[in-house]
């Protein structure tokens, strides 16, 4: 680099270095010059420069460029919206979600991914960003590009600046369709056992591993001969 400088291909000479201190301790330099006379001959004879130590920059660089791989990778759509509901942020996992590329969905209004009969639900949660709350585990419903309605559960944290004011929200959604879909499957099993279980013709009964019952329907009262159901009696 600094031979690129001496043949006059560069106007400065710059250098980005680590350097290990005497307690072992790892700091990076900008080492920075520029010749200022040069001999008859074209050779560089004096050059002023100077070191920055820009630690503090790197190292903010590198955890920016982790979290930046993070919410590239991550199969959750994370979204960041200024605090009119102007999408700022799209990544890969909310294209995935939603359906829109990141080219169009940000500048767009969050509200497009709203249901028509949800659009209120956009100024109640921007208002409560606004006053610096946060929203989490908050399993709702919102509408893809092509028009499918998904189930999501939403977290939104504030975003501040370095004074600390709210400046807009980041939102984590995942897609939780899923596991919705098994717990409707759940409660219409359980639902439809129960139905059989009160009105079926046969008596049936749950019992313990200690054999005492645990429940039994109308009919298998009346087949013991009794009007109302013992919790934890024997079977014998």
């Amino acid at each position: 680099m600094v031979q690129a400088h001496f043949a006059g291909r560069t106007p400065v000479y710059e250098c980005e270095t680590r350097l290990r201190t005497k307690s072992g301790e790892y700091r990076y330099n900008l080492d920075r010059g520029k010749v200022v006379e040069w001999d008859a001959a074209g050779n560089p004879v004096r050059m002023v420069g100077a070191d920055s130590d820009i630690t503090e920059r790197t190292q903010a660089e590198f955890a920016q460029a982790r979290l930046a791989a993070i919410v590239g990778s991550t199969a959750d759509a994370i979204i960041g919206k200024d605090l009119d509901g102007i999408i700022t942020d799209w990544n890969a996992g909310a294209e995935h979600q939603f359906g829109y590329t990141a080219d169009e969905a940000i500048g767009q209004l969050v509200a497009i991914l709203f249901p028509t009969e949800r659009q209120d639900h956009v100024v109640q949660i921007l208002a409560r960003i606004r006053a610096g709350g946060r929203i989490e585990g908050y399993d709702t419903i919102r509408e893809t590009k092509d028009g499918r309605l998904v189930d999501v559960s939403l977290t939104i944290s504030p975003l501040r600046n370095a004074k600390g004011e709210v400046v807009g929200a980041a939102t984590i959604a995942r897609d939780i369709s899923e596991r919705t879909r098994m717990e409707a499957a759940l409660r219409e099993s359980k639902e439809a056992f129960q139905n059989y279980f009160n009105l079926s013709g046969a008596g049936i009964g749950v019992t313990s591993p200690e054999m005492t019952w645990l429940e039994v329907n109308d009919f298998h009262c009346k087949m013991l001969g009794s009007s109302t159901f013992l919790e934890n009696s024997l079977m014998f």
